[in-house]
């Protein structure tokens, strides 16, 4: 038996293989409160001074608050100044599954489709624990669509077509 598939010449793209996901690192601001729940300035100050940013070299930075205290917005700028100054990138991120699509669309931004001309591309699309958002999906297939053949969405066994051109 013949196996249409393969002849096909199809390339995957898995968006979670876009980045890096044992580099993407919390930066939690609650070791930082008093009592885990309260902001004082120049604690807060000293902590951040004295704080070993070293540990997120070659990481993807994502700086959230675990407790639910009331953190102010300069206590944020003042975590991503000190992670900028040290060439590490950052963003905010409630949690690290919204902080993995952000780092996918930023992906998607600077993805050279070069290699995708006249292609059929399939993207992957289900299964995996973590979640990619529907925008991620929406501006890769931009991305894609003025220099691929085709677009499909989700196993090369299965494809439900996109776009063709």
């Amino acid at each position: 038996m013949e196996n249409k598939v393969a002849k096909k010449a199809i390339e995957t793209i898995d968006m979670l293989q876009l980045i890096s996901m044992n580099s993407i690192k919390g930066f939690d601001l609650k070791p930082f409160l008093y009592k885990a729940i309260i902001l004082k300035e120049k604690e807060f100050r000293d902590a951040l001074k004295g704080h070993d940013f070293q540990e997120f070299q070659e990481s993807q930075v994502y700086i959230h608050c675990s407790s639910d205290a009331i953190i102010p917005m300069w206590a944020y700028m003042l975590v991503a100044s000190y992670l900028t100054d040290m060439g590490i990138p950052h963003i905010f991120a409630q949690n690290k599954a919204e902080a993995i699509n952000v780092f996918i669309s930023e992906a998607i931004s600077d993805l050279n489709v070069k290699p995708y001309a006249n292609k059929r591309v399939v993207v992957k699309g289900c299964g995996g624990k973590i979640s990619v958002k529907e925008q991620n999906y929406v501006k890769l297939t931009q991305k894609l669509k003025p220099v691929v053949r085709a677009i499909s969405y989700g196993e090369a066994c299965s494809m439900v077509p996109i776009s063709k051109n």
